[in-house]
């Protein structure tokens, strides 16, 4: 199995990157506050003519006709800067749009003239009915025109008017958060297991997270080069230098699984669930852990506002419970037969 990417796939890494560096730099937060965390209705729409949001849907769909490995690359990206869940909720939403039968939504969100919120279960719920039942943890859903949730059985998209939002705060104050359950809601449009947008959603979920344990390092090696203490950078000291090179590390583990998972769930592997899950939780940790060691190499600015580390802390935690938590792969990966 072959995970570098090739020529075509190069170009969308190389473009994407040039697009955010301009459009979407992590600076943004500190500067711009609230408002920069989503993408304006003008930059969504230019990531619309960009094919972002189509980026994986079929051509018959409506779509660019690419595959999940060509959608990893991007989020990769995405995550690096800190990237809004709206981004990766718009693109699966666009799926269930085209693929359940609502192709004016579709060609809305594809052209990023709608946007949409990630709808994660809390507990038992029901979505593989005519109605939707259960309770939600919806993330970024405040000006979204639908919302989209998945599990096992399907994903659906919902209207976020057929049921009251109680909004809470966020450990991440870029991210908005809010509490619903619904009764009885009818879908504004469903996919079956079949699709396996739960398991998409936990690929590109992934993808982000490499991105930022990715940011993570880079951040943490610049500044150990940059700080100098005693006369000398501070890189050259073995309490900086044994966890810079542990992030290293594990970013290259977790985005190598990352990328075989993407490729597992694409050709339809049997082991596509496992290598998923594997993916999100080896993921989760790189971001979560390379996040707390950049602001340890950081030392006492990690904590202020001042830098971006404290933001990749705060995003690390949103993104690992999206599609899933820890627990929950982990679970799947218990379940599963042995792997060879």
């Amino acid at each position: 199995m072959d995970l570098l990417p090739d020529e075509a796939q190069q170009e969308i890494i190389d473009a994407t990157a040039t697009f955010l560096d301009d459009a979407m730099p992590i600076g943004r937060l500190r500067e711009g506050g609230r408002p920069a965390a989503r993408p304006d209705d003008a930059l969504l729409r230019q990531m619309g003519e960009l094919g972002w949001f189509g980026l994986g849907l079929p051509e018959d769909l409506g779509g660019i006709g690419s595959s999940l490995a060509e959608e990893v690359l991007l989020f990769r990206e995405i995550g690096r800067r800190v990237g809004s869940v709206q981004l990766l909720a718009t693109v699966l939403a666009t799926r269930v749009a085209a693929a359940g039968g609502d192709p004016v939504r579709a060609e809305a969100l594809v052209a990023g003239a709608e946007r949409a919120g990630w709808a994660e279960p809390i507990g038992a719920v029901s979505i593989a009915n005519r109605s939707v039942e259960g309770r939600f943890q919806v993330f970024d859903g405040r000006d979204a025109d639908c919302w989209i949730a998945a599990d096992e059985s399907g994903a659906v998209l919902l209207d976020p008017r057929a049921s009251r939002a109680e909004e809470h705060p966020c450990l991440d104050e870029f991210t908005d958060l809010a509490h619903v359950a619904f009764e009885g809601a009818a879908p504004l449009a469903r996919v079956g297991p079949e699709d396996a947008l739960v398991e998409r959603a936990a690929v590109l979920a992934a993808s982000m997270l490499s991105g930022l344990a990715e940011s993570a390092r880079d951040q943490g090696a610049a500044y150990a080069r940059e700080r100098f203490q005693f006369g000398k950078p501070i890189g050259i000291f073995q309490a900086v230098k044994h966890p810079c090179a542990d992030m290293a590390v594990r970013c290259e583990a977790s985005w190598s699984q990352t990328c075989h998972a993407a490729l597992a769930l694409r050709d339809g592997r049997e082991d596509a669930a496992f290598q998923v899950s594997a993916a999100k939780h080896l993921a989760g940790e790189a971001a979560q852990e390379n996040a707390a060691a950049n602001l340890q190499v950081h030392g006492g600015y990690g904590f202020t506002t001042e830098y971006d580390a404290h933001l990749l802390v705060k995003r690390a935690h949103v993104l690992r419970a999206i599609a899933g938590g820890s627990r929950h792969h982990l679970r799947r990966i218990l379940a599963a037969p042995a792997q060879t």
